[in-house]
């Protein structure tokens, strides 16, 4: 095994100085830790995975050009104001991941607008778009007027964000009817993106495991990219964060 893991290394660092970047090599890496610690490693499948990957990107075209970001309901992870201590931290953490794949060519956003990760996920966008202009964002709705039983606060801000996106449109152009909204928002964002990245543990279910079992569906067929922030990457964002603090 450790020639196998030895020998795919290797082709990726030498993938990447042919153009293969480092979001790219980071992502092989960690399919060859999922594969070893599921105690299954398959050394040719992985070459194989990663050689696709890297022929995508041929004369520098980023593998994610659209990325769709969703994930908890604010209500669902507990949090009913803005002063919430656990909102840093999931925006520190989906700014981490954004970075690296903005710099590799990511262009667009994606997202419903729905209270909790998707709007911190925006207020996170628009932070970026001071040092990354050509960053956008979009607001897709499911129905019309989902902000209309918001309070006042949460409106507001839901306006505010609105204002700021570059595309805003609403999916179903009708009022809430009935779930088959959501479920069609759902596969409108997976075929018009070429990945998503989910806030979102298995083992604190939510509103977001539907979108990530159809994500799992489509990317079985498809060429797509799942990204996932779960309870351990939250934490670890956290203990970092305590660390900066403590340097102080």
């Amino acid at each position: 095994m450790k020639k196998s893991i030895h020998t795919l290394i290797a082709l990726m660092m030498k993938q990447l100085t042919n153009g293969c970047i480092l979001h790219t090599l980071q992502t092989k890496i960690r399919y060859i830790i999922e594969e070893i610690t599921s105690g299954v490693f398959n050394a040719t499948n992985l070459k194989k995975k990663y050689t696709n990957d890297c022929q995508q990107m041929k004369g520098g075209i980023p593998l994610l050009s659209r990325l769709v970001i969703t994930g908890y309901k604010a209500h669902e992870l507990g949090i009913f104001n803005d002063n919430h201590p656990g909102i840093p931290i999931i925006k520190k953490a989906i700014l981490d991941r954004l970075i690296p794949l903005i710099e590799d060519g990511l262009e667009w956003i994606i997202l419903s607008g729905q209270l909790g990760v998707e709007t911190w996920a925006a207020e996170v966008v628009m932070d970026l778009q001071l040092d990354y202009p050509d960053l956008k964002y979009a607001i897709m709705t499911p129905f019309l007027d989902q902000e209309k039983n918001w309070n006042e606060a949460k409106q507001e801000k839901y306006e505010m964000i609105l204002a700021q996106a570059d595309f805003v449109t609403s999916l179903t152009k009708r009022p809430y009817e009935a779930p088959w909204q959501f479920i069609e928002k759902n596969k409108f964002f997976l075929k018009n993106s070429d990945g998503i990245l989910i806030v979102y543990d298995d083992e604190n279910e939510g509103s977001p495991k539907y979108i990530k079992k159809l994500a799992k569906q489509y990317a079985d067929k498809n060429e797509y990219e799942i990204l996932l922030i779960n309870a351990y990457d939250l934490q670890v964002v956290a203990e970092e964060e305590q660390m900066k603090n403590w340097e102080f």
